[in-house]
């Protein structure tokens, strides 16, 4: 093995480092966000099932405010990660280990995450459809109060 190949194995390693800490970050950021909303759903059906519907706006506003403010934490974690697996990925490109690296490559779709990929689902349509049900509660809170 050559000093140069020595040195690109350790990049790799490094980057691989890298990519681990900032996907671990990412999915922390994905496991809080749904947490959270799994909670204030909750809170929100207690409130409805109770009859409390008055008070039903707080965990309707809360949910739409944490949904938003879900596709910029994400998002900016998402890229993070992509970073580092480019990085990965353009280091190994050419060499014995490519190969093993093309389970890493991205499917998109217009800069998108393709629809068959897990990534799609949690990062992004998931904060549109618990949007779309806060939304409707909220239609709901109107017209039970």
């Amino acid at each position: 093995m050559t000093e140069e190949e020595k040195t690109n194995l350790q990049k790799v390693a490094i980057y691989i480092s890298c990519l681990s800490t900032a996907d671990s970050m990412f999915l922390g950021y994905r496991n809080l966000f749904l947490v959270v909303e799994t909670l204030l759903f909750a809170l929100a059906i207690g409130l409805l099932a109770t009859e409390r519907v008055i008070y039903l706006w707080i965990p309707v506003f809360l949910g739409l405010i944490f949904c938003l403010s879900s596709f910029f934490v994400l998002g900016f974690g998402r890229k993070r990660v992509d970073y580092w697996r480019d990085r990965v990925l353009e280091e190994v490109k050419g060499t014995n280990l490519q190969k093993v690296f093309e389970i890493y490559q991205p499917v998109y779709i217009w800069k998108i995450p393709s629809p068959t990929s897990p990534r799609f689902w949690f990062d992004l349509a998931s904060p549109i459809i618990l949007a779309t049900i806060w939304i409707f509660l909220c239609i709901n809170y109107l017209f039970l109060k």
